[in-house]
């Protein structure tokens, strides 16, 4: 993506100024009825705001239930709707039945779930359409807790039905390609069938190099372990000074992977794991824009039938039936004139989309491998002062 691209993209997210800080989150009770609260704190300067700066305590399930109403909302319309961050159930119930959250061990999860709801709240904020939203506003502003619902509970009659309905909806699509008229729109689809393949490819590679890299972790800590009961049994306290030091290098080197497993995961991968996502929304937008095709030309087919009846029924002299037959072909152009105009709409506004994608795109990307080479740099230094201090402990050895 070219720098005037980029430029237009950074002007026109820069221009709605809003930041989200999630907290980490509170654990609030006990049990099956245990649940977390965040604290989600913002910035704007969008007028429809009563303030400008404000801070709100929200449960995921607000979040969730903000995803589907902006999804059932905009969607339709060709709007790409920023992921929600999935549930967990074996992290839910580590919360439920776990006295703290420091006693259950999670965090890796909880930074990964805090951070994915706050690039969620930026996503839409930074979004033209979605950040006007009533229901977003009212998401930010509203004093106390939100209304509970059960559409967006683990386990519920509701949301089975909603599973079962989406799994329903994609078996037509998962065929062949609709045929597609405009040869932009079959090039981008083209285009984001071979960049969710890629990135597939890739979130698998990062999951293989943070395995290994926890892999590597564990043994520096076991080397270490090791190393400190062989000091132990040491007679000569020289070598036992240096095997200690060694000792400590080893376990200060499983802590450097730890950090570095940590970043690839919540950085990178998670990165990955949002683009996916919104790849996903991409490709919801083209069949539903596919659909409304559709249904436009099967109207279109009614129509001319409607039109030939009219014909006949003027040749055959029959007023009666010429009456129900008009009054059909009004009601029938009426909505193929409004599936014509939502047709254009919604291909003006993916096209629109997609654009904003691809500049959005390349900001993250930059900023975040950036971010990532500065932190491996941060740490390759460490780990030679670390050597460095270890040097001599090495020449008393020898």
């Amino acid at each position: 993506m070219g720098s005037k691209a980029e430029e237009t993209y950074s002007k026109h997210i820069h221009r709605y100024n809003f930041k989200f800080i999630i907290e980490e989150p509170e654990k609030i009770g006990n049990g099956i009825n245990a649940f977390l609260v965040y604290i989600v704190r913002y910035e704007t300067n969008l007028p429809s705001f009563t303030q400008s700066q404000n801070s709100v305590r929200r449960r995921y399930s607000d979040f969730l239930k903000l995803f589907m109403d902006l999804s059932s909302r905009y969607a339709r319309f060709g709007h790409i709707i920023p992921t929600a961050p999935e549930k967990s159930l074996q992290t839910l119930t580590k919360v439920k039945l776990g006295k703290n959250l420091e006693a259950i061990n999670c965090e890796v999860f909880l930074e990964k779930r805090r951070g994915a709801l706050e690039r969620f709240l930026n996503r839409i904020g930074a979004h033209p359409v979605l950040c006007l939203d009533s229901g977003f506003k009212n998401f930010l502003e509203a004093e106390g807790d939100l209304p509970r619902t059960r559409e967006t509970a683990m386990i519920s009659k509701e949301g089975i039905r909603r599973m079962v309905k989406d799994v329903g909806d994609h078996f037509p699509k998962m065929g062949k390609r609709s045929t597609e008229t405009d040869m932009w729109f079959e090039m981008k689809q083209t285009q984001f069938d071979n960049l969710e393949m890629q990135m597939k490819k890739l979130a698998r590679a990062i999951d293989h190099l943070v395995l290994e890299r926890q892999k590597l972790c564990d043994a520096c800590f076991t080397f270490s372990k090791d190393l400190t009961v062989l000091g132990q049994v040491e007679t000569k306290s020289e070598i036992c000074v240096s095997i200690q030091a060694l000792s400590d290098l080893e376990f200060k080197m499983g802590e450097f992977n730890q950090q570095q497993w940590k970043l690839e995961f919540l950085l990178l991968g998670e990165l990955i794991k949002d683009y996916l996502g919104l790849i996903s929304s991409i490709k919801k937008c083209f069949v539903e824009r596919a659909r409304i095709f559709k249904s436009w030309q099967r109207l279109q087919g009614a129509l001319i039938l409607s039109r030939e009846k009219e014909g006949k029924f003027q040749v055959q002299g029959k007023p009666e039936k010429l009456i129900i037959i008009q009054a059909e072909i009004t009601s029938i152009s009426q909505q193929a004139l409004e599936n014509e105009d939502l047709y254009d709409r919604i291909s003006e506004n993916i096209a629109e989309e997609i654009e904003n994608f691809e500049s959005q795109k390349s900001v993250d990307f930059k900023a975040t491998i950036k971010r990532y080479l500065q932190c491996l740099l941060d740490q390759q230094e460490q780990i030679v002062k670390c050597w460095q201090g270890f040097q001599p402990a090495l020449l008393r050895m020898m």
